[in-house]
């Protein structure tokens, strides 16, 4: 999925224009540009376009005033139904980024979904790659949004000399089961409140629901809500979904990115963990404003059992620790339907349990929406990366 907050992320801090091309490449082919201009002069900006055997898409950007300081992007994840990609929305602002003299590198991935591993792997091999044709940079920060985030986590957390800072924005860094079972929860209770609206059920995916989503689910979905509003309300409150009360277009939204989520991430997941993560055998949904509401969905909810060796792998590959080795700011919005605010205070409890508060720095943001930050946010955010990595130094 592409996170549209990806687009600010570091770039909204320049208040001038520029047009970069992306320009695609066959196998094993190099594209150098050399064409960026800003404030009507020319930045001198080399950006390298590789695609590599495996079909992971990388970018690099030198500009020719290089400060010696490098960015990684880490982008968010493709679902299974998009090829690999770099977000083209980010494309246009690379010029004006290394036009401050950073250098800036990303990677589309190796593999689609929710593969941490192989995301770690990529971005180190990138990092690597930078390093054995530039040199090794002063510095080296990571920044990411959403699942990139995790990424970035992880590998502060794993690797002690990989960077000098990072940010995560939005990142599913304090507890990804939980995230998971919000996923499965939002599901099956869609399902007991509005049925057959969508096809299959919280683990089994038909291929025409996500080939078919915008055209057909998307509208069922709005349909079925704006009929029975009561029913919506209930949902959200026993799922503890955020949206703004009295507010019908956040109810709204947070239905349909939430159901979006699960759905084209579901299936890849469970390949990913070689099984089925999500499991409510043993749980008790209340919220109904009623006891015998809330006994009779218990009676009447769909029910999984988790595999134990999906369960056994969220731990060992996908479950952060709090142990950071360098800087990381995370910023949240409170009101986040898709990474619920729960990611940004449990993470603050994990590092304060490694011991390791001096090296986080928390951003929450009180608003509604999945990365809803302001460009005046998102630059404070990173300047915060930039002044506690140098203080480290």
């Amino acid at each position: 999925m592409r996170n549209h907050c990806l687009l600010l992320l570091f770039f909204s801090l320049l208040t001038v224009g520029c047009k970069k091309e992306l320009i695609s490449t066959d196998f094993n082919k190099s594209v150098e540009i050399e064409k960026a201009k800003t404030e009507g002069r020319a930045t001198g900006e080399i950006c390298t376009i590789d695609t590599l055997k495996t079909g992971e898409i990388i970018e690099i950007c030198k500009p020719a005033n290089w400060n010696g300081e490098l960015i990684i992007f880490a982008t968010g994840n493709a679902s299974s139904f998009e090829p690999l990609h770099l977000p083209d929305e980010v494309a246009p602002f690379i010029p004006l980024y290394t036009s401050k003299g950073y250098a800036w590198a990303m990677t589309s991935y190796s593999e689609k979904g929710f593969s941490i591993q192989s995301d770690i792997i990529n971005i180190i091999d990138l990092q690597n790659r930078f390093i054995k044709k530039y040199g090794e940079p002063k510095y080296i920060y990571f920044s990411s949004a959403g699942f990139g985030g995790l990424a970035v986590a992880l590998l502060l957390e794993r690797y002690p000399k990989v960077a000098d800072g990072g940010l995560c924005m939005c990142a599913p860094i304090g507890d990804f089961q939980k995230r998971l079972n919000y996923w499965g929860d939002f599901r099956v209770l869609f399902d007991y409140f509005f049925p057959n609206v969508l096809p299959g059920d919280a683990i089994h995916i038909p291929e025409k629901l996500g080939r078919n989503w915008t055209t057909t689910y998307v509208p069922a979905i709005l349909k079925a809500i704006r009929q029975k509003p009561a029913a919506a309300l209930k949902l959200l409150n026993i799922a503890n979904a955020p949206y703004i009360a009295g507010n019908t277009s956040s109810i709204e939204q947070t239905f349909q990115l939430v159901l979006f989520h699960h759905t084209f991430f579901t299936t890849d997941i469970r390949q990913k963990l070689k099984g089925q993560p999500y499991g409510n055998y043993t749980k008790v949904y209340w919220g109904t404003g009623s006891f015998k509401e809330d006994f009779k969905l218990n009676l009447g909810v769909q029910r999984f059992i988790a595999d134990k060796i999906a369960r056994e792998n969220v731990e060992r590959y996908y479950q952060t620790t709090g142990d950071i080795k360098a800087p990381l700011v995370q910023m949240s919005a409170t009101l986040d339907p898709v990474v619920p605010f729960y990611n940004f205070t449990m993470y603050e409890h994990k590092v304060i349990e490694q011991g390791k508060s001096a090296l986080l720095t928390g951003m929450p943001v009180d608003r509604y929406g999945f990365c809803p930050f302001t460009p005046t946010e998102i630059v404070n955010a990173f300047a915060v990366v930039i002044q506690k990595a140098k203080e480290q130094k």
